[in-house]
C-alpha cells in the first residue's frame, strides 16, 4: 500500500466490484480494503484504529459470514456500533453509504441511515452514493473529509450534549465559538493559542449571551438588558437577581432607576456561587459595569504568580459548560415565558 494514500475499509458482499472499484479509487488517492461482511471488517478496523481514514458501507449487506444480507438489520448495528466505537476510541471516521440505490430493497430503506453522518457530510444532498452516478465523486469526497477536524471531534465526542445545548437554547453562535476555543486545547495541545488567558474576557460574552436568552424567556426583566454607562449587559446585576438578591440602585452603574420585587430565586446556590465568581475572575469594565476594586479580582498579579498557568481559565470553561447544561433544563422546565414574568415585578 502507498502510505500516502488514505486508508478506506469497505464492506460490500458483491466480490466481482472489488478490482474495479479498488483500481478506480486508488486514481482518487485511496486505497479500498474490502470485506464482505461487518464482523470481518469490524476486527480489522478495530486492529488498527487510527490507519483509517473513512468507511464506505454498502446498504444490503451482511452483518456475519454467514448471515443474510438485509439494509434492515445491516445498517442499524453497523452505525450502532460505530457510535460506540467513535465514543470509546475518541476519534471520528467519516462513513459513507455506497449503495446501487432504495429500489433493490425498499423504498423506505435509507431511514436506516443516522443523521450522525451530517456531521462531516452535510453539504451531500442524499442519504446515500449511488454505486452508478456518484463513484467517483465519493471517491473525491472523501479526500476532502476523511480527516476529520479537531474541533468536530470536540462537538461529536467530548461535548455533545453541550454543544447540542448551545443549538436547542437558539444562543448567539459566538457561544459556540467562544466554547470551543475554550476547550479545544484542553485536549489538543496543539489548537492552544499563543496566550490562552487572553480568552477570559471572552467568558464573560458567554454570560452576556445566557442572560440575553434569559430576557427573551421572561426570566430576567428587559430593563436589565438596558446600556449602562460603559457596557452592553451589566453583568453582576444579572447575577444578582437570578440569585434572589435585589440590586443596589444606587449604585451609579444602575442599568435603569428601577426597583424590583423580586418573588423566585433562580439560581441554586452552586450556580450562584460560581457565576458570582466568573463575573469577579473574567470581568471587565465593558461588560459588567463600575465595580469597586474590593470586587474584583487582580487577575493579572494571580497570571503571573502562576507563571500564566491555563488551569483556572479551564476550570471555568468548564464551570460555563454547567451552566449552559443547567439553563437548558431550567428553560424545559419553565418554558411559559408569560409565567417566568410573574416571579418579578418592576417599580420606577
Amino acid at each position: 500500500m502507498n502510505k500516502e494514500l488514505i486508508k478506506v475499509l469497505w464492506i460490500e458482499d458483491i466480490v466481482s466490484l472489488h478490482a474495479t472499484y479498488q483500481t478506480e479509487a486508488e486514481g482518487h488517492g485511496l486505497f479500498l480494503c474490502p470485506y464482505t461482511n461487518w464482523e470481518d471488517g469490524k476486527k480489522k478496523l478495530l486492529e488498527k484504529y487510527d490507519e483509517w481514514g473513512a468507511v464506505i458501507l454498502d446498504a444490503k449487506c451482511k452483518l456475519t459470514p454467514t448471515s443474510p444480507d438485509k439494509a434492515s438489520s445491516f445498517l442499524p448495528q453497523v452505525l450502532s456500533d460505530l457510535s460506540g466505537i467513535y465514543a470509546e476510541k475518541k476519534r471520528v471516521i467519516p462513513w459513507f453509504v455506497l449503495s446501487a440505490g432504495g429500489a433493490e430493497i425498499g423504498q423506505d430503506w435509507d431511514d436506516f441511515i443516522t443523521s450522525s453522518r451530517l456531521a462531516w457530510d452535510a453539504d451531500w444532498p442524499k442519504k446515500y452514493y449511488s454505486k452508478n452516478t456518484d463513484r467517483l465523486s465519493l471517491y473525491d469526497r472523501i479526500t476532502k473529509k476523511a480527516s476529520i477536524s479537531n474541533t468536530l471531534q470536540l462537538k461529536t465526542i467530548y461535548y455533545r450534549e453541550l454543544f447540542e445545548a448551545i443549538s436547542d437554547l437558539s444562543l448567539d453562535k459566538e457561544v459556540d465559538v467562544i466554547m470551543t476555543k475554550l476547550l479545544l486545547p484542553i485536549h489538543f495541545k496543539g489548537e492552544a493559542p499563543v496566550n490562552y488567558n487572553d480568552l477570559y474576557p471572552r467568558c464573560n460574552k458567554v454570560l452576556e449571551h445566557i442572560f440575553r436568552s434569559m430576557i427573551v424567556h421572561g426570566i430576567l426583566p428587559p430593563s436589565i438588558g438596558n446600556k449602562s454607562g460603559k457596557g452592553d449587559l451589566n453583568l453582576t446585576w444579572a447575577s444578582m437577581f437570578l440569585s434572589g438578591k435585589k440590586p443596589d440602585i444606587s449604585r451609579r452603574d444602575n442599568p435603569s432607576n428601577s426597583k424590583f420585587e423580586i418573588r423566585k430565586t433562580v439560581f441554586p446556590l452552586v450556580v450562584s456561587k460560581f457565576v458570582e465568581f466568573i463575573c469577579n475572575a473574567t470581568g471587565s469594565e465593558k461588560h459588567t459595569g463600575n465595580r469597586s476594586e474590593k470586587d474584583v479580582y487582580d487577575m493579572k498579579s494571580y497570571l503571573v504568580a502562576t507563571k500564566g498557568s491555563p488551569f483556572l481559565l479551564q476550570a471555568i470553561a468548564y464551570q460555563l459548560a454547567d451552566l449552559i447544561l443547567w439553563y437548558k433544563d431550567y428553560l424545559e422546565k419553565n418554558p411559559d415565558k408569560q409565567e417566568n414574568e410573574c416571579y418579578w415585578e418592576e417599580k420606577r
